[in-house]
């Protein structure tokens, strides 16, 4: 699987087609489309990398059976320092993410940021802040996901998220 290629670029309806109660929510979109990075590799603007297991995958993680096996994505994510927790209720000190997942198979992840609304970024089209999860809900590039769990590691508070809230661009 290689970056996707565009015969004709993606425009900013293209996402809300995929995404189609996001243009009725209270967003922003936050960056230029780019298929340089994916919503993993967001988590930890790692804004260079696709992070897929067939396309680059840490050393010393399980070996994903494919490329949605959710549990090689929660390994992942443990290796950054997340760990389960109970809610997306905002909590000082945590920086939380939200699975999305359908079954077993993972299809998204957001990130929660000190305003409690939460950043994703939309497959290779853009990066976009988001009020709350159910802007996700229906969408075309993951139809039957939920929010499969929550997870959070500490923050210091010393990142602002300043790229996720208030972007790089404006549209």
């Amino acid at each position: 699987m290689g970056k996707a290629c565009f015969l004709t670029p993606p425009s900013i309806e293209d996402l809300y087609a995929q995404y189609p109660r996001l243009q009725a929510s209270n967003h922003k979109i936050t960056s230029q489309r780019t298929d340089r990075y994916n919503c993993v590799a967001w988590i930890e603007r790692e804004m260079d990398r696709w992070l897929e297991p067939e396309i680059f995958w840490p050393d010393g993680l399980p070996i994903p059976a494919d490329s949605a096996d959710l549990d090689c994505y929660i390994a992942l994510f443990r290796s950054w320092g997340f760990e389960d927790c109970d809610s997306a209720d905002l909590e000082d000190g945590y920086l939380k993410i939200a699975i999305f997942a359908t079954g077993s198979e993972f299809d998204h992840v957001a990130k929660q940021l000190p305003s409690g609304a939460w950043s994703s970024k939309g497959g290779s089209l853009y990066d976009f802040k988001h009020e709350d999860l159910s802007a996700l809900g229906d969408c075309l590039v993951m139809p039957n996901a939920t929010v499969d769990r929550f997870m959070r590691r500490p923050n210091d508070g010393a990142d602002p998220y300043e790229i996720e809230e208030n972007g790089l661009i404006r549209i």
